[in-house]
């Protein structure tokens, strides 16, 4: 057995053959999909290929009620709330408006909740292949980050292995904020 992670359109991105790590480690993202391949050449025989199964088409399974599809339609959840595109419209709004005030080249910290704030460059801003929304690209001034400017396999702006990261441009404030040097941190 492999396993296989690929994009939402079911293209290759990496193949996850480390045995020793979590699924976790393989920095698997939203839409992201594991495939498993079975290498198992005697498998053939368990593929069940001449058992009788229940398929539906894709129009079936949006008709019918007792699905998960109609429970959201029944219950207008998702995008069949009343609201949906409203609520959609108005997040974007927002992401644009707060992305309006981030400039490429600026400095920034980055603040996330609760965890410490980490300073750092932007890169980039705007939208991506691997999520929706507006993002901002940060060159952290320690690797603080997950990759070095890509993602997927896609290049948004280039830094060092582990220098760069993505995030939503809410958490960025932008502003002067010299580098951290060793004299700055605080001895106990």
């Amino acid at each position: 057995m492999k396993l296989e992670l690929q994009s939402a359109e079911g293209q290759l991105i990496k193949e996850l053959n480390n045995d020793n790590f979590t699924i976790a480690e393989f920095d698997v993202r939203a839409r992201q999909i594991i495939h498993v391949v079975n290498t198992d050449p005697d498998a053939e025989q368990l593929t069940g290929a001449d058992v009788p199964k229940f398929e539906l088409t894709k129009k079936e399974y949006e008709e019918r009620p007792d699905t998960v599809l109609g429970y959201k339609k029944r219950n207008q959840m998702g995008r069949f709330a009343p609201d949906y595109e409203s609520k959609m419209s108005d997040i974007k709004q927002k992401e644009a408006e707060e992305a309006a005030h981030i400039t490429v080249g600026s400095r920034c910290e980055v603040r996330i909740d609760n965890g410490a704030a980490r300073r750092g460059t932007v890169r980039f801003v705007g939208e991506t292949s691997f999520e929706e929304g507006i993002w901002a690209g940060i060159e952290y001034d320690e690797p603080y980050g997950k990759n070095d400017g890509s993602v997927e396999g896609k290049r948004y702006f280039t830094c060092e292995p582990k220098y760069g990261g993505f995030v939503k441009c809410k958490w960025v404030v932008c502003g002067e904020y010299p580098e951290l040097g060793l004299s700055d941190d605080e001895e106990l």
